[in-house]
């Protein structure tokens, strides 16, 4: 099999990238719009009557994973990670939606297993936000055969499963690796060829006879490896019967005790260097580095795992190569993936390639890179990710070989750039190993020629023998990977689609749901309603009469779908609670909030407090007079100081508006919830509420919100509507999105823009409501088919709209049915979520059909899914075995959650938000999901930031346990990262804890932390000084076999074949891994298999049957077999790998062989044949017959500066077909590489600015751009390459462009606006479905752009070539005008020319000249050796491109070239640093430049010289320039510790040793209170030592006390002596400073010392005293300023509070001190009151109260120079124009 020597490296490569301090004004402002489009969401949806329907939601940022397993979902068993919301709507109904402030999220279905108390404790799974792979892949567990291990189909938190890539679990993934003794070369196999292997190739070949030995020779060993190999044998006769666990031996070895060793490292100064002795040459012309990395959740950026640097230069540079992990996007926050960078020492820029999705946290993957001297690969888990042929030729020449250096777990910068988490195994080639090596290795191995080129084996026991740390860091952790080898990946996780939420969308499944209908069987389920009447029982909200017809209504409505409700009444009687309007989404929080929230706008508020309206003027005297004013009644009056909330005086429930108040006379929906604790565990709880839009109807929790089957789930009704006649409809609209339904207009009315990805234009699974059986339509109230709409998306015709179907908003008169494709949905979801509300205590049905996974003539082996609703089964009331694995591994959630800052006003971001399951829809984005130490919602300039402590966030944990792993979702942040988490403190049962210190994360990857404590841990405290972090939710993960799941018991199974097995009778498996192996089979016959889960006594339903003839192909058995419609088969059912599970192609990929080998052909530069249609990127734009691509010849803009953004960028084909998030940085990058619009913020007033969100633009700044054409035609496409979307990391509205074509008569015609996304670019728009335009020439397209930070590159016309060639075609004049957006692209006829004028080309060959038709002609151009092509216009030509292929038609040329000769150009100085270059010969083709090095550096080789060749490049540098140090410095008062050092040439980073003299320490410990004797200093980059001395030991002061009544000799220093003066006669003994600088004995006050100080004088200088002490001697007083906010100071005698100058920094006096001579200390004359500083320092606005050196003049808001805008904006509208100017002297202004 495979063998595995695991390691963990951490190899960072590279810059790591800054975080843009642009953006956190940016997502101020963001931050504050998603609040108003919350409201505007959840109020202003004008005629909508359901609160959750009308939300817009957009596909999820990443595919769902399910922390736990196969089925991803929401509700518990399956989160999906991010779910499409615009933003969070968490309630579906038929009216606005009902977020009230919190978020109504998701509970798992786990979690009705557990009681009430619990909520939020254990009962969820974790919301996978892994990555782009499938969750299946490894998981959280401790992978032991015994238990489920590596398999990915566990689903809910009760499930073994945890995605790969969440939180991974145990600590040392128990794996075997058996070895077979002795290992021939020939067979000699590196590990883990690929992590999610099942190659059924080789199964199968076991299995046909060959016994232990037919493992072999797929998987063997490494050379020296003592790794152990499992081995399979035969399957026994009865291996029917055990469920095939016979069919697994475990192969002796060795020393299985022993296990295998691999390294964990901390991300903390633990590189490893290779011993130089250990490999003679490090390969430099072509090699393969492979290694088995199990990487952590939140890196450095870039974070190396393994990397060949540069040990002779000392500056960063790339030169060499790195493999790790590195965010591609925002500076570091978030999709981060393995990359592998390579720069030979010709270029001086590397070539960086990234792995096609994020990486996996806590998931065992192997990572190879290759180079072959021309190729680079980049390989995941054996799959081709990406590739290059930027590179050619050696990394250096053999001189330089002494100059590299190979790192493990960082690189050589100062930064480090660590690696965190485990590094298994890292092999070392010096060839290029093909991609058969990684992936099929029995097939295509040639094992002896491999093993020759083996050149080293990592070996870590011990790892000092080959390892060494690297520049005095230390040795990372050393742990052994013991148990057994975890089960690859047998199957993906059924993966929802791009526009779906959980497992229930996934097609695959829910189509089985709808073609099968025992999973459709018949369901009871039990709902409640919540009838609250006054304390005597009566006056109920709703009537008995109104029940019955609803329950009537609601039975009639399901039953014929096989869902019947039981009805249940809960009767509150509760006068208090009756009597209070109960208000959907109006929290308290917001009432008098200073924002009118029109959810809140209420009689019964006082209309929001009095933030919607006053009610007139309150005068002073209707204060405090006992009567109850209606113009006092508000927040601004503070309720008339109370009185209208006096029953004395009042009618409370009229006139109590107070928030605050225990008496108002209203309560939000969370409320009336939180005060019932109704758990929706077991029941659907209905309840009963009001809005302040009269035509509120329902709202309802989705199934995948975090809440669903909490107390804060189930349906709010109105009760005006609730059973009434002719209103019953509008509960069985809610309990449809209760139970999975949208609207059927969704997608059509929902959507975001024309290119919304989940627009639905034909019925679809996949788009839209997620239903192939509703037609798209849009929202409408009549029952009739909708009328054909023209917008600005087209126009659409809406045939066989459902407008009778309960999702449509249609009146109950027309509403009458469900589809089958919603009805499977409803059973689904009753399934996954809600199968507590039934009362069958039968397991789940297992929803798909089991699957062939290995065949042989005597065997047939299948795998199956588990129960939908998970594996670990136990419904037992308060049972914990929903939170439990297979293996015993607990996991929980965050139980209760508290910080000391204060709340947002709002109600928004409270601590509550991080209890219970992650539920933050787009991570990276602003959200109201998550915790945030906000505090301003409303006032964007009033931020507060974090103190000098920190913010911190403390997360506690129900049960305590001995923890493996914390999880902690950090969903947005806009600092540094490393200031985001500046400590993560570890809270022990004990009540100790362990402080982790700083960590980086990712916002879209969970932050997982491997905890190596002593003891139970119990919670979390995590400390920031982001003052707009986000925190979604934190998981703890016990270390496996955990006490509190001992009693848990996994599902059992039964297997049913027909024809029966022999003894007539199914076979129960208790496999782990839920496979069985048949033996009873015979070649030929068909068998039909279907599984059952077995629980507690019960049968569930059979699975729907897999039919397969014995001996007939599989998907997965490693043969393309077309009659199945297979593409590929790699051999697997595991998607993401190029081949998916069901044997197609994924996007992206191309798969060649048998067994398929899969790799990403998009962007490697090569342009395939089968790609030559529809790869832009590698192959340009095809042209299809009967069409004519042209690109733009002329452009206009509205912004254009012609050295800064000249528009021609954008004329011709694209320079550049990469496409990036915005940066404030990127139009300054050289060279362009496209098109910026250059919107001169500096115009703006202060005012404009303060007033408008970053990044919007006021009419008169409106950003357009003309592209005109050459050849007018009639247009079918228009392609638009973006340079940068203009998406701001962290933004969520997404930049627009609105579209004109302009025709030959000047007119515009619209084709709509679309989003922009590099996501999707070019941005291709078709033309044909705009029949307005389809018969217009045109000349011109005019896009009018919604943001000014986006970037164009290029734009394209497709036109219809049906006009002749021979045609006149219209040609733009040379002097049109360019003075407007109205202008036209003028065109007039250019003549006719059908002749081709020759091509006459200075060193050039002209060959295969070839005439195609009148007028039309081809010509092949050559340059000559040392001459490259240069365009002049048209199409953009790759550098040194030697040969290209012209057209002529209608007697012009295509493009207009030349040849040019070779130019290198200067050197540039990275070639060789520390040089200079002299070109006297020039710098063209085979001319040299002389090498000389910039002292002190020395010249090291003997050839200085470069030479450039024939690629424009200069051959490979073999000098250097070397910076040495002379002998250090005489330290003075320290002796030399290392003699060597007296000596001359030290290399840089050399360090010298001292000891400080007695009585001296060094200078640097001075601040500490450790003082050092050691002294080192290091020879630095510049050829200097660095800076040290040995100081003078000075002891402390005495106490203030004593402050006059000392004399000392020499002050505090070394062997001064002091005296107290007592007025003593007897001798006075001095007290001497030590050389330990302690004093030789304590001071002490003189003997009867007594009397007291005068009382420090009142309101001196404004400042007045507290003495608690009263005045003896020794009593301390405290200082107030009278005239608060003031701070009391100490100034000098002649200097007073006003006389102060800005540049004074004055200290603070925190206490005076009586002294022994009856004197205060310090003098209170001298004691002054200033003005506090504000809270609002480096916020991005100039305070001109901080404007000063106290406050640190205001964080450098007040100067350009130290703001990352540049743009200083002052706070105060009338600020002096002195005090807003830059006065710090450290700026740059001031220099």
């Amino acid at each position: 099999m495979m063998c595995l020597k695991i390691l963990r490296i951490s190899l960072a490569i590279l810059a790591g990238w800054a975080l843009c301090s642009a953006n956190s004004e940016l997502g101020w402002t963001r931050k504050k719009s998603l609040v108003e489009r919350e409201h505007l969401n959840q109020v202003l949806l004008e005629g909508e009557r359901c609160w959750l329907g009308a939300k817009v939601r957009r596909p999820r940022a990443s595919p769902q994973h399910h922390l736990f397993g196969v089925y991803p979902s929401r509700a518990g068993n399956y989160l999906r990670p991010y779910p499409v919301g615009e933003q969070e709507i968490h309630h579906t109904g038929r009216s606005k939606p009902d977020t009230e402030g919190n978020a109504v999220s998701l509970v798992p279905p786990d979690l009705t297993e557990n009681p009430a108390g619990l909520r939020g404790a254990v009962e969820e799974p974790a919301a996978p936000w892994v990555g782009d792979s499938p969750i299946g892949q490894s998981e959280l567990l401790g992978d032991d055969d015994a238990y489920l291990g590596n398999q990915r189909s566990k689903e809910s938190l009760g499930e073994a499963g945890i995605q790969k890539g969440s939180a991974m679990a145990a600590t040392t993934t128990t794996a075997i690796f058996t070895t077979l003794n002795e290992p021939k070369p020939e067979t000699q196999r590196r590990g883990w060829a690929k992590s999610r292997q099942r190659r059924q190739v080789w199964k199968r070949r076991a299995e046909d006879g060959q016994g232990d030995s037919g493992i072999s020779s797929h998987f063997q060993p490494w050379p020296k490896h003592s790794l152990k190999h499992r081995v399979k044998k035969s399957p026994p006769e009865e291996s029917n019967q055990n469920g095939g666990e016979g069919s697994y031996r475990e192969a002796e070895t060795f020393n299985s005790q022993v296990g295998l060793p691999i390294l964990y490292f901390s991300g903390r100064r633990e590189r490893l260097l290779l011993r130089p002795e250990v490999l003679a040459e490090i390969p430099r012309e072509a090699f393969t580095v492979e290694a088995w990395v199990k990487p952590e959740g939140g890196q450095n950026n870039p974070a190396i795992i393994a990397g060949v640097f540069d040990n002779c230069s000392h500056t960063v540079s790339d030169k060499g190569w790195a493999l790790g992990i590195r965010s591609g996007k925002d500076k570091g926050k978030r999709d981060a993936r393995f990359f592998f960078s390579l720069c030979t020492d010709r270029v001086k820029k590397a070539t960086i390639l990234i792995s096609h999705s994020r990486y996996q946290p806590g998931t065992w993957t192997h990572v190879a890179a290759t180079y072959d001297g021309r190729h680079m690969a980049l390989y995941v888990d054996g799959t081709q990710v990406a590739s290059s042929l930027d590179q050619s030729g050696p990394l250096n020449s053999p001189f330089m070989a002494s100059c590299r250096s190979l790192l493990l777990g960082g690189d050589s910068s100062e930064d480090g750039h660590y690696f965190r988490g485990h590094l298994g195994t890292l092999v070392f080639w010096s060839t290029a190993l093909p991609q058969s090596h990684f992936q099929h290795s029995s097939q295509h191995s040639s094992g002896e020629e491999e093993a020759t080129d083996l050149v080293l084996t990592a070996s870590f026991e011990p790892v000092n023998t080959e390892w060494v740390p690297f520049r005095d860091e230390k040795y990372p952790r050393l742990e052994v990977l013991q148990g057994f080898e975890p089960e690859p990946e047998i199957l993906s996780p059924l993966q929802p689609p791009l526009c779906g939420q959980t497992v229930c969308d996934n097609v695959e499944l829910i189509s089985q749901y709808n073609g099968y209908w025992p999973l459709r069987g018949e369901k009871v389920i039990r709902y409640q309603v919540v009838n609250i009447c006054d304390d005597e029982g009566l006056n109920p909200i709703v009537s008995e009469e109104q029940i019955r017809l609803q329950h009537e209504a609601l039975n009639e409505a399901f039953s014929r779908y096989n869902i019947s409700w039981q009805l249940s009444v809960h009767q509150v009687h509760n006068s208090t609670l009756r009597h209070r309007v109960v208000l959907v989404n109006c929290e308290p929080s917001k009432i008098g909030n200073d924002h009118c929230d029109p959810e809140c706008e209420h009689p019964l508020t006082g209309y929001d407090g009095g933030d919607c309206r006053l009610q007139g003027r309150c005068y002073s005297w209707n204060r405090r007079d006992g009567l109850c004013h209606v113009e006092c009644n508000n927040m601004l009056n503070d309720f008339d100081d109370g009185d209208c909330c006096d029953p004395q005086v009042a009618d409370v429930r009229k006139t109590c508006f107070d928030p605050d108040s225990p008496k108002r006379a209203y309560m939000s929906v969370k409320e009336l919830k939180e005060a019932l604790q109704l758990n929706s565990t077991h029941f659907l709880n209905i309840y009963f509420a009001s809005s302040v839009r009269e035509d509120l109807a329902g709202a309802a929790t989705w199934p995948w919100d975090k809440d669903a089957v909490t107390h804060l789930g189930g349906i709010v009704l109105s009760p005006a509507y609730y059973g009434m006649p002719g209103h019953t409809d509008t509960m069985i609209h809610e309990v449809g999105h209760v139970l999975g339904l949208y609207h059927v207009f969704k997608g059509v009315s929902e959507r975001e823009s024309c290119n919304d990805p989940c627009k639905e234009t034909v019925p679809s699974m996949e788009t839209g409501d997620l239903c192939a059986d509703t037609a798209p339509t849009p929202k409408s109230e009549l029952c009739r088919e909708p009328e054909p709409t023209s917008d600005t998306c087209g126009f659409t015709r809406f045939p066989g709209a459902p407008f009778t179907n309960y999702m449509s908003y249609t009146d109950d008169n027309c509403t009458d049915n469900f589809t089958p494709n919603q009805v499977a949905r409803m059973h689904c979801y009753l399934d996954l979520v809600y199968q507590q509300w039934t009362e069958s205590r039968k397991p789940t049905p297992i929803p798909i059909p089991p699957m062939v996974i290995g065949q042989t003539n005597k065997s047939l082996t299948i795998h199956w899914l588990p129960p939908i609703s998970g594996v670990v089964y136990d419904r037992a009331s308060g049972s914990l075995c929903g939170a439990c694995t297979e293996d015993g591994t607990f996991r929980q959630y965050v139980h209760t959650a508290s910080s000391r800052r204060v709340c947002d006003s709002s109600g928004y971001w409270t601590p509550e938000e991080a209890v219970g399951p992650p539920d933050v829809d787009q991570p990276c984005e602003p959200s109201l999901q998550a915790w945030s130490p906000e505090v301003h919602l409303y006032h964007m300039n009033m931020t507060v930031p974090c103190p000098t402590e920190g913010c911190s966030l403390e997360l506690l944990f129900q049960h305590p346990v001995q923890a493996d792993t914390l999880t902690l979702w950090v969903t947005s942040f806009f600092m540094e990262s490393s200031q985001v988490l500046f400590d993560t403190e570890i809270l022990l049962e004990n009540k100790e804890s362990v402080h982790l210190g700083p960590l980086d994360t990712f916002c879209d990857i969970p932050l997982t932390i491997k905890l190596h404590v002593d003891g139970k841990v119990s919670g979390v405290k995590v400390y920031t000084f982001d003052e707009r972090i986000e925190i979604d939710a934190a998981l703890l993960t016990s270390q496996p076999h955990s006490p509190l799941c001992s009693g848990c018991r996994p599902v059992r199974y039964q297997v049913l074949r027909d024809p029966p097995f022999a003894s007539g009778l199914p076979v129960v498996v208790t496999h782990s891994h839920r496979k069985f192996t048949d033996v009873e089979v015979t070649p030929g016959q068909m068998y039909q298999y279907q599984v059952l889960a077995e629980a507690g006594g019960e049968l569930g339903e059979a699975s729907p049957p897999l039919n397969h003839i014995h001996g007939a192909p599989y998907c997965g058995d490693g043969k393309v077999s077309e009659r199945l419609g297979e593409e590929c088969d790699d051999g697997d059912l595991v998607s993401g790998d190029g081949c998916s599970k069901v044997c197609e192609l994924e996007e992206g990929f191309n798969c060649v062989g048998e067994p398929s080998l899969c790799y990403m052909y998009e962007g490697d530069g090569i342009c395939e044949p089968f790609e030559r249609k529809t790869s832009i990127v590698d192959c340009g734009i095809y042209t299809p017959k009967g069409y004519l691509d042209q690109w733009a010849t002329r452009a206009y803009s509205s912004h254009e500066d012609k050295k800064k953004c000249p528009v021609s960028l954008v004329t011709g084909e694209p320079h550049s077909l990469i496409c990036t998030s915005y940066h404030p940085d990127l139009p300054n990058h050289r060279p362009l590489t496209g098109w910026f619009p250059c919107v001169a913020s500096e115009n703006e007033t202060q005012d404009d600015r303060s007033e408008q969100p970053e990044g919007s633009l006021k009419k008169e700044d409106e950003v357009w751009l003309k592209v005109c054409f050459n050849r007018p035609g009639e247009a079918r496409a228009i392609f638009i390459f973006l340079t940068t979307d203009g998406l701001v990391p962290g933004e969520h509205q997404q930049p627009t462009v609105t579209l004109y074509l302009t025709d030959v008569r000047g007119s515009n015609h619209s084709l709509g606006t679309y989003g922009l996304s590099c996501q999707h670019n070019p941005l291709i728009i078709n033309v044909t479905h705009h029949q307005n335009v389809l018969f217009h020439h045109t000349t011109s397209v005019l896009l009018n752009f919604s943001s000014p930070r986006v970037g164009i590159s290029a734009v394209a016309l497709r036109t219809s070539s049906r006009i002749g060639l021979s045609a006149p075609s219209n040609c733009i004049s040379e002097d049109e005008g360019q003075n407007h957006q109205g202008q036209s692209c003028i065109h007039r006829p250019c003549g006719k020319q059908d002749s081709c004028p020759s091509l006459l080309l200075d060193h050039a060959d002209v060959v295969n000249c070839t005439s195609i038709g009148p007028g039309l002609m081809k010509c092949a151009i050559t340059c000559q050796r040392g001459f490259a092509l240069q365009a002049s216009s048209g199409q953009y030509i790759r550098p040194m491109q030697k040969e290209i292929l012209l057209t002529c038609s209608s007697g012009h040329w295509d493009q207009n070239v030349s040849c040019l000769p070779v130019d290198c150009g200067v050197p540039d100085p990275s070639l060789v640093n520390y040089a200079n270059f002299s070109c006297s010969e020039g710098t063209k083709f085979l001319k040299r430049c002389s090498i000389s090095c910039v002292p002190p550096a020395k010249l090291q080789g003997l050839s200085p010289w470069l030479t450039c060749l024939e690629d424009g490049l200069w051959s490979l540098p073999e000098v250097y320039c070397k910076l040495e140090c002379d002998a250090p410095p005489i330290i003075l008062n320290a002796n030399l510790l290392l003699p060597h050092c007296l000596q001359d040439n030290h290399d840089v980073g050399t360090i010298c040793k001292y000891e400080c003299k007695p009585g001296y320490y060094v200078a640097e410990s001075a601040e500490g209170k450790v003082r050092n004797k050691l002294l080192k200093i290091q020879c630095l980059e510049g050829g200097i030592w660095e800076q040290g001395s040995c100081i003078p030991v000075v002891c402390e002061p005495p106490p203030p006390v004593f402050e006059g009544m000392y004399e000392c000799t020499n002050g505090f220093s070394l062997d001064s002596q002091c005296v107290l003066n007592c007025n003593q006669e007897r001798e006075k003994l001095p007290i001497l400073c030590t050389k330990e600088g302690l004093w030789t004995q304590e001071f002490k006050l003189c003997e009867n010392l007594q009397g007291e100080c005068p009382p420090p004088p009142s309101e001196l200088n404004s400042v007045e005293y507290k003495c608690e002490q009263g005045y003896g001697i020794g009593a301390v007083c405290s200082p107030l300023c009278v005239i608060p906010p003031s701070d009391p100071v100490m100034l000098p005698e002649n200097i007073t509070a006003d006389t102060l100058e800005h540049w004074m920094e004055p200290v603070k006096v925190q206490s005076i001190v009586c002294t022994g001579r009856r004197q205060w200390h310090p003098d209170p004359v001298l004691v002054h009151c200033i003005q506090s500083c504000e809270p609002f320092q480096a916020d991005g606005w100039c305070d001109t109260i901080n404007n000063r050196a106290y406050c640190h003049y205001d964080g450098g808001d007040c100067c350009s120079s130290t703001l990352s805008s540049k743009k200083v904006i002052p706070f105060a509208a009338d600020c002096d124009l002195d005090e807003c100017t830059c006065r710090d002297p450290k700026a740059e202004e001031n220099q």
